[in-house]
C-alpha cells in the first residue's frame, strides 16, 4: 500500500500548510484559488475546494481493502464492529468539537431554522468523516469493484436530482459540506469510488503501465463530464448544476475526483513502475488521523486562547505544526509504528473536552 501512503502523505502535508491560512485571501486572486472557499451562491469552485474530498478519497482508498482484511481474519461481524466503532468515535468527536466551539451549548446542535421550518443539524468536516463510514458500510458487501463504483456514481446522481426537484439546495446552503445529505450522498460516493479504484490497482492482473493509462482516462473522464455540467450551468444559470462545494453538487464531486486521480498518478507510477519510496510522505500517510488531529490541536487551541490572532501568529503556528507533525511521523516511521485511529480519536476527544472546559 506504499503508493496510497505516499498520496495520503502529500495531501496531509498540503492540509497542514493550508490549515492556518496566514495570507490574505481576495476573491479572484491566485491565493484565493489556492486557499479560499467560494460562498454558497458561487457557480464555480477553487482548487482549495478539492481538499475535503481529497482527504475523504485517501481514506476511501484503504476502506474496502481494510474491511476485507478484517473479514478474512475475524469474519463479517468483527469487520462490521470495527467500522462502526471507528466511525462512531469520529462522529462523536465531531460533535464534541462543535460543542467546545459553542461553549457546550447543546441547543445549537439540532436547532430549527425558522426560514425553512425544519431541523438543520450543526455540521462540519469531522462529523462528515464519521457519518460516511456508516453510510458506505453496506456498499462494501458488493464484491465487484466496478459494480460498487457504478452504484456510487448513481448514489451521487440521486442527490443531484434531489437538488433539482426539491428545496434541499436551500437547506444545503444554510450548512456546510452539503450538510447531512451532502455527506450521505456525495461524500459517501467519493469514498466508495476511491475504494473501488484502489481494489482495481491492487487486484488487477494488468501491467502497471496499463493501469496508469486507465487511471489517466478515468481522471480525465471525470473532469470532462464535470466540465460539461459546468457549461450547462453557465448557459442555464442553474446553480445546482455548477461545481459548488457548499452544496456538495455532483459536478463538484466529478471535477474533484478528476483532479485527485490525476494528482495521485505520479505516486502510483513511482511505486508500481519505478519501485521508489518517498519516506517523508510515507511517514505522513501512515498516520492520517493522528496528523490531522495534531495539526488541528496546534491550530485551534491558540486560536481559542489568544484574543489577538494575527497573521504573524498564523505563520508561527504553521511552522510549529509542520515541525511537530514531521518529527512525530518520522519517529513513528523509523520505529515502524502505526497509531490506531481509535486511539487518536479518543485522545483528541479527551484533549478537546479538557481545552473546552479550561477555555
Amino acid at each position: 500500500m506504499r503508493w496510497i501512503d505516499q498520496a495520503r502523505g502529500f495531501i496531509l502535508v498540503a492540509l497542514c500548510i493550508t490549515l492556518t491560512e496566514p495570507w490574505e485571501e481576495v476573491e479572484g486572486t491566485i491565493l484565493f484559488f489556492l486557499s479560499g472557499h467560494p460562498d454558497e451562491t458561487a457557480m464555480y469552485m477553487t482548487l482549495y475546494d478539492v481538499g475535503t474530498l481529497a482527504f475523504l478519497f485517501i481514506l476511501g482508498l484503504s476502506f474496502a481493502l481494510s474491511f476485507n482484511k478484517h473479514r478474512e481474519r475475524g469474519g463479517n461481524f468483527s469487520a462490521i464492529i470495527k467500522v462502526i466503532s471507528r466511525y462512531g468515535l469520529l462522529l462523536l468527536l465531531g460533535y464534541v468539537l462543535m460543542l467546545v466551539e459553542h461553549g457546550f451549548d447543546f441547543s445549537v446542535l439540532f436547532a430549527v431554522n425558522e426560514d425553512v421550518g425544519y431541523i438543520i443539524p450543526l455540521w462540519d468536516v469531522v462529523p462528515s468523516l464519521g457519518l460516511v463510514g456508516f453510510i458506505a458500510l453496506p456498499f462494501l458487501f458488493i464484491k465487484e469493484p466496478k459494480i460498487r463504483m457504478g452504484m456510487a456514481y448513481g448514489w451521487m446522481f440521486v442527490y443531484e436530482i434531489l437538488l433539482l426537484i426539491t428545496d434541499i439546495d436551500y437547506y444545503a446552503s444554510l450548512t456546510y459540506h452539503g450538510g447531512v445529505f451532502g455527506t450521505i450522498f456525495t461524500y459517501c460516493g467519493v469514498v466508495l469510488i476511491a475504494s473501488s479504484m484502489a481494489e482495481y490497482v491492487f487486484t488487477s492482473i494488468e501491467t502497471p503501465k496499463k493501469k496508469i493509462k486507465n487511471l489517466v482516462l478515468f481522471g480525465a473522464g471525470n473532469l470532462i463530464v464535470g466540465a460539461i455540467f459546468w457549461i450547462i450551468a453557465a448557459l442555464t444559470n442553474i446553480l445546482v448544476l455548477a461545481p459548488n462545494k457548499r452544496l456538495a453538487t455532483f459536478p463538484y464531486a466529478l471535477i474533484s475526483l478528476g483532479v485527485i486521480v490525476l494528482a495521485i498518478i505520479p505516486f502510483v507510477w513511482a511505486d508500481e513502475v519505478k519501485d521508489k519510496e518517498i519516506p517523508y510522505l510515507v511517514a505522513f500517510g501512515r498516520q492520517p488521523f493522528l496528523t490531522y488531529f495534531i495539526a488541528e490541536l496546534f491550530y485551534q487551541v491558540p486560536k481559542m486562547l489568544l484574543d489577538d490572532f494575527t497573521d504573524q501568529m498564523r505563520w508561527i503556528i504553521l511552522v510549529i505544526i509542520l515541525v511537530i507533525t514531521s518529527i512525530v511521523n518520522l519517529l513513528l516511521y523509523k520505529k515502524k509504528k502505526i497509531v490506531p485511529t481509535e486511539f487518536s480519536v479518543i485522545l483528541f476527544l479527551l484533549v478537546g473536552i479538557l481545552v473546552g472546559l479550561v477555555a
